[in-house]
């Protein structure tokens, strides 16, 4: 689904049921606004723990690893947010069939430089 900035900034109650969200684009300000305010929107309904990936530091296998992690269940019952930051598309199939293994109440944030029409994950994103 393919949502524009201001539609999500003004109505993110509409979106607080989605587990997995891309950010992609050129305005970087805008990509990190809209990631704390889907964060901040979470964090009233339970308490969190927040993961960041940058993509250059995921070996491959790595994301089966996280996933593992991710969906044990949470010792003090707090949702997990995985906030994964791009930059480059290598690991992009990877993403894709990680996003598939996301059981419970974890959510999953890209965040990427504009990606083109073709990319695997804009067009597995547009598709769900």
């Amino acid at each position: 689904m393919i949502v524009k900035f201001k539609e999500i900034m003004n109505n993110i109650e509409k979106y607080h049921s989605q587990k997995c969200f891309l950010f992609h684009g050129p305005n970087f300000g805008k990509i990190h606004d809209i990631q704390e305010r889907v964060i901040s929107q979470k964090k009233k309904a339970k308490d969190l723990e927040i993961i960041n990936i940058y993509s250059d530091d995921v070996k491959k296998g790595d994301l089966l690893k996280i996933s593992e992690t991710i969906n044990e269940p949470n010792l003090f019952g707090s949702t997990t947010i995985l906030i994964i930051s791009l930059s480059n598309e290598r690991i992009n199939k990877e993403i894709t069939s990680f996003i598939e293994k996301i059981e419970n109440d974890s959510i999953l944030i890209i965040k990427s430089p504009q990606l083109g029409p073709k990319s695997s994950l804009r067009i597995f994103f547009e598709k769900s």
